[in-house]
């Protein structure tokens, strides 16, 4: 991001992780500081910056490099989740090793694909994967300049104010999702 604004130049990210570390030593190390700043770069970077979310996005290792707004992108057959389906089942029933049947569970009811997401609200552009590789990658191409000429097309003014408007009605909605989804006996997810 650095190089990208110090010559002017738009960014691409292709992004496909199961996000951050989730252990004391990566949060030693300032790990939660480093996706911050990532974020904040993204936000603040006077050109477009481009996100294709091609496997997984996970977590905030996934969020610090990709660009949630003005859109973003992903294959129809992308994950997108706020924690690792393991992760999240391991905490949830309290347990180190989850059964594939409590993550294949949790995947359901994080409903974390990219149709899910879309219909939450967030602004995300779906590109349709083809068993052809080559026709996945036409589809990438071509999504990505249309985003790319929207986004230019803004202005740096205008795309600063939309992507600061974005990421915070993003956390609004990510707070009421998250009180929609949690009833009020230990937390748990809603069936």
């Amino acid at each position: 991001m650095d190089m990208a604004k110090r010559r002017n130049l738009p960014v691409i990210t292709f992004v496909d992780t199961l996000g951050a570390a989730p252990t004391i030593e990566s949060e030693r190390r300032g790990q939660s500081n480093q996706i911050a700043r990532a974020i904040q770069a993204i936000r603040n970077h006077d050109k477009p910056v481009i996100s294709v979310v091609t496997g997984g996005l996970g977590s905030g290792g996934g969020m610090a490099i990709t660009n949630i707004s003005p859109e973003f992108l992903a294959l129809d057959d992308a994950q997108i989740w706020v924690a690792e389906p393991k992760s999240a089942s391991s905490i949830l029933h309290k347990i180190a090793q989850p059964t594939v049947e409590m993550v294949k569970h949790m995947l359901k009811e994080m409903k974390c694909t990219p149709f899910d997401i879309k219909k939450l609200g967030y602004p995300l552009r779906i590109i349709k994967s083809e068993e052809d590789l080559r026709n996945t990658i036409r589809n990438i191409r071509f999504a990505v300049l249309q985003s790319y000429q929207r986004q230019n097309g803004y202005g740096e003014t205008k795309l600063h104010k939309l992507r600061t408007r974005i990421y915070r009605s993003m956390g609004k909605k990510a707070i009421k999702i998250s009180q929609d989804q949690t009833v009020s006996k230990g937390g748990y997810i809603s069936d």
